[in-house]
């Protein structure tokens, strides 16, 4: 008597694109990461890489390899279902043919456990690495280095320099007055005031040119200590140079900052693709397990129906069984 009722049971989700997607993604990234400060976290990325991309040609060849082995059993069992059907009800002949039958299955469940258990192992290999905390503080400490000292010195340095090159700008401004009155000689024991500038320059005190110089005083006042005291065309020269060198300063701090921001920016670059590495090989490694744990289950299946068939059952419901798996398996 066969047992009618027997059916697969309920296996997990396998995708195999989303598999495919999560290899890709990881592959891109990989790539994407080239040279890096990261040279541990990058050893972990292409071992991770490597076997992500060998574990998923391993999944995708144990499908074939099971598919031929349940098209070989059920061809094997088609056979020996002629024959138990032909022979006597209850004979020693029925015994042998279930015995071969039975024989064969086991052989055949033993190489779908080996497919199993190496994807199994490779799942495991895939998730050995654990660097996510360090990856994560890694991210922490860019950023706090960026946020924190990178970004507030930039700016820093940036008003620095706009003030500096405004105050050349003034002087360079009251000096070019000078200049187009030929007053390059002119040499004074304190700084001129508006009225003194307008005898000098022999303008009124309303004049732009008035205006103009005294932004420049202002700016030649708070710099005698680098100049002198008094005042004359050659000590503003000076001050402007002065004004120059600092500008220099400011512009090579600024570019050793963002020499630094964009070293930072490119850390944070490879971190995110790193991150992205280490994330996406659990999607990836679910769908592997999946994979095996339908293997499993399917074995389970078998061996279950094995133990419950009567010593002179036919294979009938063994190859619905192995139908069902192969429908199942085409699927995926």
């Amino acid at each position: 008597m066969n047992n009618n009722n027997f059916a697969m049971r309920p296996m997990p989700d396998v995708s195999f694109p989303v598999m495919e997607q999560s290899k890709n993604t990881i592959r891109s990234a990989f790539q994407k990461l080239g040279q890096t400060e990261y040279d541990g976290f990058k050893e972990s990325c292409e071992a991770i890489y490597n076997r992500v991309t060998s574990t998923f040609d391993l999944a995708t060849s144990s499908k074939i390899t099971v598919r031929v082995e349940l098209a070989q059993i059920a061809n094997t069992l088609e056979n020996l279902n002629k024959l138990i059907k032909g022979a006597q009800p209850g004979s020693d002949n029925i015994k042998k043919l279930r015995q071969e039958g039975d024989k064969r299955l086991n052989e055949t469940t033993e190489k779908i456990q080996l497919e199993y258990q190496k994807l199994k192992g490779e799942a495991s290999n895939i998730e050995f690495f654990d660097f996510r905390e360090q990856v994560e503080e890694e991210v922490s400490k860019q950023n706090k280095q960026l946020e924190e000292v990178i970004n507030p010195s930039i700016e820093n340095y940036e008003a620095k320099k706009a003030e500096a090159e405004q105050k050349y700008a003034d002087i360079s401004a009251a000096m070019q007055v000078f200049e187009e009155r030929n007053l390059f000689d002119f040499i004074s024991e304190t700084i001129p005031t508006a009225d003194e500038l307008s005898e000098i320059l022999g303008v009124g005190t309303e004049d732009p040119k008035i205006a103009v110089v005294m932004a420049g005083l202002e700016v030649f006042k708070k710099l005698t200590h680098e100049v002198g005291e008094g005042f004359s065309y050659v000590q503003m020269s000076k001050a402007r140079d002065y004004i120059y060198g600092q500008i220099q300063t400011y512009q090579q701090e600024l570019e050793t900052l963002n020499q630094r921001k964009r070293q930072v920016e490119i850390n944070l670059k490879d971190l995110a693709n790193i991150s992205i590495i280490e994330s996406e090989r659990f999607p990836f490694t679910e769908q592997v397990r999946n994979l095996a744990t339908t293997y499993d289950n399917f074995i389970q299946d078998i061996n279950s129906k094995l133990n419950s068939m009567g010593q002179f059952e036919n294979y009938d419901n063994m190859l619905a069984l192995l139908n069902e798996m192969v429908t199942h398996l085409n699927s995926l």
